[in-house]
């Protein structure tokens, strides 16, 4: 158990007049400025003097011990809870119009099935090199460019036919994320009637975001039913729940759905030019593989490329900083938690324990070559059942993505190495690439 040294004002912060805004709007109160100099870094020195689990403050307890983590992102009693957190829909400074986005999670993993998937995968192998052809040769802002790429296999889950790929859809998704995150990003805690041009940005983008949607879901409730569910909105529309509910349940999905994948397909792209020689191994699996993943939708039949998702997945998880907010009084690892208090993971500690793995900070995609190689000290997409939806469509998405990248491209970055920033998400800084014809020698991009 560790050791609350603060309290005798010996250890971790030293409270403060004014809330800390954190990862997703946590609050942390403490040493603001050595927490916001280096976030990751602070928490890592907290853990080795504390230990793996220790009070930030006097609301806040961090857990770093994979088991406890499991146990508490698993919690099925409902005693800790996701609100305020980037992926249910919260908005800072106002209601949470999608707060019941863990439910639609739930309910869109239930349905998910082996020929739904590989109807999305098909449809993913065969338009998506269109999107890439778009934007090779040229030099591109990273994080909104991979975004955009990632809303586009997004709104093909979601609404994959006809006329797919929608690009009013697609485009209004990756619009959403990115000023969702900026919003987040800014740690804003000013009251709601003071102009702010990210909320007007956020609002803009949700008004475009539900009316896509509802143009989408309109236009497919008109057209009879396909014999077997190509997408998620077939297996909705079943249920023959309305119009406003269909909508409603796809919302939920897509605003759960569309930043973090987007941030990962960025840390991928990174690793590919930082590592032609993985990109190359990768190129050689997919002209063989594509084909066998799109027709089973099991991403390790391209064994290597699944792995190297899983280890950039290690490396650099996106949602790096976890929150859960105490339902009802519990005991965590000794420390009593009331109601209200707050609970932080943080994955990205996890994934680079060096009791845990070895050479943590060295990319080795082969580590998760062996069976269960991993343990229970992974969390890139969470725990528990409702980590299924994310764990078997990011897996597949990503792999498939990063497979079409490396088959018909050499990405090309810079800065070289990329340096990450511990934000909302942990993204990539100031990432600019490049879509190169591949060849053997390594590329560069150009100034």
């Amino acid at each position: 158990m560790a050791v609350d040294r603060h309290a005798k004002g010996e250890g971790v912060a030293v409270a403060t007049t004014r809330a800390l805004p954190g990862p997703r709007g946590s609050a942390l109160a403490g040493n603001e400025r050595a927490y916001q100099h280096d976030r990751i870094g602070f928490l890592q020195r907290c853990q080795q003097q504390y230990g793996d689990v220790f009070r930030l403050d006097a609301g806040t307890v961090v857990v770093c011990d994979p088991d406890r983590a499991r146990r508490i992102l698993a919690d099925s009693q409902q005693r800790f809870r996701a609100e305020g957190m980037l992926l249910s829909g919260a908005r800072p400074g106002g209601r949470a119009p999608l707060a019941d986005w863990p439910a639609a999670r739930d309910a869109a993993a239930r349905e998910l099935t082996t020929p739904m998937l590989a109807a999305h995968a098909g449809r993913l192998v065969e338009t998506f090199p269109h999107a890439l052809a778009t934007l090779a040769e040229r030099t591109l802002p990273g994080v909104s460019a991979l975004q955009r790429l990632s809303a586009i296999a997004v709104a093909d889950f979601c609404l994959g036919r006809p006329g797919w790929p929608d690009a009013e859809l697609s485009g209004a998704i990756a619009e959403s994320a990115l000023a969702l995150v900026a919003v987040l990003d800014s740690g804003l805690q000013l009251p709601r009637w003071i102009p702010d041009p990210r909320r007007r940005r956020l609002r803009a983008a949700d008004r475009a975001l539900s009316a896509a949607l509802t143009r989408a879901v309109t236009e497919r409730l008109d057209q009879p039913p396909p014999e077997s569910p190509g997408d998620l909105l077939d297996q909705v529309r079943a249920e023959d729940a309305g119009r406003t509910a269909t909508s409603r349940a796809l919302l939920t999905t897509l605003a759960g759905m569309h930043a973090v994948p987007g941030t990962a397909l960025c840390w991928l792209v990174a690793t590919l030019a930082e590592h032609p020689e993985t990109c190359r191994r990768i190129r050689c699996e997919a002209a063989d593989g594509l084909a066998e993943v799109a027709e089973t939708a099991q991403p390790d039949r391209l064994a290597y490329t699944a792995a190297t998702v899983r280890e950039v997945l290690r490396l650099y998880p996106p949602t790096w900083l976890v929150s859960r907010q105490v339902a009802e009084p519990v005991e965590v690892a000794g420390w009593r938690l009331e109601p209200g208090e707050q609970v932080l993971i943080s994955p990205y500690l996890m994934h680079r324990d060096p009791r845990r793995w070895d050479e943590p900070d060295r990319f080795c995609p082969e580590r998760f070559l062996a069976l269960g190689a991993h343990g229970h000290a992974y969390l890139p997409f969470g725990a528990g059942p409702g980590s299924r939806l994310s764990a078997r469509l990011g897996m597949l998405q990503l792999t498939l993505l990063t497979a079409l990248i490396a088959r018909d491209y050499t990405p090309a970055v810079r800065p070289l190495p990329v340096a990450p920033r511990f934000a909302t998400l942990l993204i990539p800084t100031e990432l600019r690439f490049r879509l190169l014809p591949p060849e053997p020698e390594e590329s560069t991009v150009d100034n």
